[in-house]
């Protein structure tokens, strides 16, 4: 498990929590940003390529697609290497966000929100997610409580 907090949420040893570790079977450990988990992910595969009895992983983008995030389009473009395959300031139709999930082992978007002009909920829950998704837009890890339900929001649905 992978924690990336907030400021003012930092001082919190979320760590150390026996709860957390009750319900995550796997270690936790803090993260600086999403860039340096991206950053993990690229050395991973380089990793891997030297490894030549592993299958090589498949990667897909979708970067910027509506074409008004340049300097965060600028940002993600050096992290991406010639292993990744994809598009950016493209508007994907709903076939080719759904393939990018299905097909990859590594999913990346960053544009606005949650990728959810694409592919709305009820769209992704029909789709079988096979890609580890990194979502890098505004609010695309935001839940919302409606009424009594619990939290919800577009994250869930990649899962």
């Amino acid at each position: 498990l992978l924690l990336c907090l907030d400021d003012s949420l930092k001082h919190i040893p979320w760590e150390n929590i026996p709860t957390l570790h009750a319900i995550v079977s796997t270690s936790v450990c803090r993260i600086p940003c999403l860039e340096f988990a991206a950053l993990r992910v690229l050395e991973y595969s380089q990793y891997k390529q030297a490894q030549p009895h592993h299958s090589l992983l498949k990667y897909y983008f979708i970067i910027n697609p509506k074409g008004d995030l340049k300097k965060t389009e600028s940002r993600f473009e050096r992290l991406l290497n010639e292993e990744w395959n994809g598009m950016k300031n493209q508007i994907p139709s709903m076939s080719e966000f759904r393939d990018g999930l299905q097909d990859n082992d590594v999913f990346l978007y960053v544009g606005h929100n949650g990728g959810e002009e694409f592919a709305n909920c009820h769209k992704l829950q029909t789709f079988s997610v096979r890609a580890i998704t990194f979502l890098m837009g505004c609010s695309s890890g935001l839940l919302r409580k409606k009424g009594a339900f619990e939290s919800n929001g577009i994250a869930n649905y990649y899962m």
